[in-house]
């Protein structure tokens, strides 16, 4: 007996201190999926910080091409010299002075010339002679007509910052995937909470309303006190269930609340998951395949990097050939007592000069050329079998994907099938319990039946979408399935 009266107070003690969990729940803040991830995306933390690194990219891209900008070259020298005619003399001496102007635009083309345009005036004057001034206008250039020559050469840092760009804006497009897939997980996993909490509530209370039912027949003598305690006992064990239901609650609320890019710690009331149809994707293998290849970031940023050992490729096997330059000029000069006549001298082009020829470097072992090409073949070779070996990873991963999706519908549709049977199996159990032709055992074996029925039923469900969600991943098509957009900044 009186272990009968501690199981009661247990259960009572679980009971009154649950009574406000169905509280918490009716004043939970809905939320619609869709508004998860519109939240997600606008205030999630590690979307805010990856969002940085396309424009990053592009700034290093606008830089690089900076490299075939012209600069221009302005300067002034002035020089005076004073010398002693004698040591032994203490008088004065000669004195030179030197002073000049120059400037140049010089600058490289993308298929390798160097250029350099420029301009000078210089004059000088000694004592107790008259000045001289000299001019010059002219133009330089170097074209390399093998090594360093054309756009695999001179544009080579160009592509692999072009390049990285791309894969940088694949990289967010995957942060904003995985996000949204993490949040319909969650979300799930919210869902799949309220609903067990909810199912842990109604076993607990059928277990109460059954403790009231049979003390009734206890106190009229028509059942032993031994299935009251079995009641009682039951009762105090889904009460804890009942606890533990709801701190799963608050975590799963939690997590979901840190994907929303929420501050922590909250106080504020835990959102309620509404309830969302099935959001299976309608499955055609092969398209489905090749939406894949065409949509998965991972595997653009696969090609991408193709790309940059075809560029390294290309630049190793430039490198390996000789250097062979043509240099070459054309100028005009002037020199006058004054520096009006050595500049007239230069615009009225009196006196020009032109210049050519070629310069050969050929080095005597092309050990590092070589060396450099090798590795650079090897790497793209590598390169090349790693997307084909990431093909045939996609498409594994998409054909386990759809099968676990086809798994779950199936459970989903078994689980619903033995929740109905359960739940009549407990209705015509507890009709026998009222004639007297059952005992409490029984019924609360069907009741927690019941309960673990109707739990499965639910994680199903939330599992459908979970995979769903899975499968959309994995042929890239998140974005498309949600109707989203990526925005960079």
């Amino acid at each position: 007996m009186k272990a009968a009266m501690n199981c009661w107070k247990i259960a009572a003690l679980c009971l009154c201190g649950l009574s406000g969990l169905s509280a918490q729940t009716e004043t939970a803040e809905p939320l619609s999926l869709q508004e998860a991830i519109q939240r997600a995306l606008a205030h999630n933390r590690q979307i805010k910080v990856v969002r940085f690194s396309p424009e990053i990219a592009r700034a290093r891209l606008f830089g690089g091409k900076g490299v075939f900008d012209p600069a221009l070259t302005v300067g002034r020298d002035y020089e005076k010299e004073e010398m002693p005619f004698a040591s032994s003399v203490a008088t004065s001496g000669s004195f030179n002075k030197r002073d000049g102007y120059r400037a140049s635009l010089d600058g490289r083309t993308p298929w390798g010339l160097d250029y350099s345009i420029g301009t000078s005036w210089t004059g000088e004057r000694v004592r107790g002679s008259a000045g001289e001034y000299d001019a010059y206008s002219g133009i330089s250039v170097t074209q390399p007509l093998l090594k360093g020559a054309g756009s695999d050469a001179q544009l080579y840092e160009v592509r692999l910052l072009k390049a990285d760009a791309k894969i940088s804006e694949w990289e967010f497009r995957q942060v904003v995937i995985d996000t949204v897939t993490r949040v319909i997980v969650a979300y799930s996993d919210l869902q799949f909470s309220h609903e067990y909490l909810r199912v842990t509530q109604r076993s607990r209370d059928l277990a109460a309303n059954l403790i009231r039912e049979n003390e009734i027949r206890v106190n009229a003598g028509g059942m032993s006190n031994n299935q009251l305690v079995q009641a009682r006992a039951r009762a105090a064990a889904r009460g804890e269930a009942v606890i533990l239901a709801d701190r799963a609650l608050r975590d799963a609320d939690l997590r979901l609340r840190h994907l929303l890019g929420e501050d922590m710690p909250t106080e504020r009331a835990s959102l309620l998951a509404v309830q969302v149809g099935s959001i299976s994707p309608e499955r055609i293998a092969a398209a489905d395949l090749e939406k894949a290849w065409e949509l998965r970031p991972d595997f653009q940023q696969a090609r991408l990097l193709l790309g940059k050992r075809d560029a390294d490729l290309a630049y190793a096997r430039n490198w390996l050939m000789p250097r062979l330059d043509v240099v070459g000029g054309y100028s005009f000069s002037g020199v006058g007592e004054t520096a009006r006549d050595s500049r007239r001298m230069v615009s009225d082009r009196e006196f020009g000069s032109y210049s050519a020829g070629v310069v050969l470097t050929v080095p005597l072992t092309f050990a590092r050329e070589r060396g450099r090409l090798r590795a650079a073949r090897l790497e793209r070779e590598q390169a090349e079998e790693d997307l084909e070996r990431f093909k045939q990873e996609i498409a594994l991963n998409v054909s386990l994907a759809a099968g676990r999706l086809d798994s779950v519908q199936q459970r989903i549709v078994a689980t619903r099938a033995g929740y109905e049977l359960a739940k009549e199996a407990l209705d015509d159990e507890v009709k026998k319990l009222r004639t007297g032709a059952s005992t409490t055992f029984v019924v609360l074996s069907l009741q927690e039946s019941l309960s673990g029925v109707e739990v499965a039923m639910y994680r199903a469900i939330s599992e459908e979408r979970i995979a769903a969600a899975l499968y959309d991943r994995e042929i890239g098509g998140t974005l498309e399935r949600w109707g989203l957009s990526v925005a960079l900044r």
